[in-house]
């Protein structure tokens, strides 16, 4: 009996975990398309208009982040983080900066498995998996992964919707 018992807690403990790591992965997958860089696109920042006012965004118009964890230029978002706040890459080509992104504020920072990170003001950059169109801004603010998300005007500001 202690057997059984002992075999159905771990099949149950694995079957929610499974649930878990895949709800968690598989259901921001689909909307990908403007997140995660491709294969010979260059990387790039712009300004997009949303309701916050003008913030700095993708090449595909994607609004760009910073996360409030993130400390002296470093990212700590990886793993299941990274799946849902997907980091915005340098990639090999040239980075391209549109009208409005100030230069100086643009940089870079290592990621641990060697990859290299656009930062802006000195916070590194990620979409939202679930922003499924250029402009839209869903994780504005929002808790998620230990800290709040939120997105960057142009002058490198970082703005933080009333009352936080």
């Amino acid at each position: 009996m202690y057997a059984t018992r002992s075999a159905a807690l771990l099949l149950s403990s694995t079957l929610v975990t499974a649930a878990i790591a895949s709800g968690a992965a598989a259901a921001p997958r689909a909307k990908r398309r403007g997140h995660v860089r491709r294969r010979g696109v260059q990387p790039t920042l712009t300004v997009h208009r949303t309701k916050y006012g003008p913030v700095i965004a993708n090449g595909a118009g994607f609004t760009l982040y910073m996360f409030a964890k993130d400390k002296n230029g470093k990212s700590s978002c990886y793993g299941p983080c990274a799946s849902v706040w997907p980091p915005l890459l340098k990639g090999k080509g040239r980075l391209i900066l549109g009208k409005g992104v100030r230069r100086r504020l643009v940089g870079f920072t290592r990621r641990s498995n060697g990859t290299i990170q656009i930062t802006y003001a000195h916070h590194p950059l990620y979409t939202y998996v679930p922003d499924a169109k250029p402009g839209e801004v869903h994780g504005e603010g929002i808790l998620s992964f230990g800290a709040r998300w939120y997105v960057i005007s142009p002058s490198g500001r970082v703005i933080t919707p009333k009352g936080r």
